[in-house]
C-alpha cells in the first residue's frame, strides 16, 4: 500500500460521499465504518502464501518521485470476490470538484 501525501483531502472526499450515499440509503446503512478507512493506493494482491523478501527488496532498491492525481470522479460500485479475485460494476458516477 501506498500512502497519499495529502491524505486530509482523501479523508474528506470520502466523508462527504458517505453522506451523499447516507442520504439516499439512510445513515445506519452506509457500508463500512467511517473510522476504519486507511487512504492508499494498491500496488498488489497476493492470493497464495509465500516469502516477501523479493517484494521488499524490489521496493526498497527504488526511490521514487511523489505522483500528482487529479480525481475528476467517484464511482459507487458494487464489489465482490465471487471468482477468488475483486470484480465490481459501477452503479453511479458522481463528479468532483472544489465549487
Amino acid at each position: 500500500m501506498l500512502p497519499p501525501l495529502e491524505e486530509a483531502s482523501v479523508i474528506e472526499i470520502r466523508r462527504t460521499l458517505r453522506q451523499a450515499i447516507g442520504s439516499v440509503w439512510g445513515s445506519a446503512n452506509v457500508p463500512e465504518a467511517a473510522d476504519k478507512f486507511r487512504p492508499h493506493v494498491s500496488a498488489g494482491y497476493f492470493e497464495e502464501d509465500g516469502a516477501a523478501a523479493p517484494y521488499v527488496t524490489a521496493v526498497e532498491s527504488v526511490t521514487p518521485e511523489p505522483a500528482r492525481v487529479t480525481v475528476q470522479e467517484a464511482s459507487l460500485i458494487a464489489l465482490n470476490r465471487d471468482h477468488r479475485m475483486y470484480e465490481w460494476s459501477t452503479r453511479a458516477v458522481a463528479p468532483l470538484s472544489r465549487s
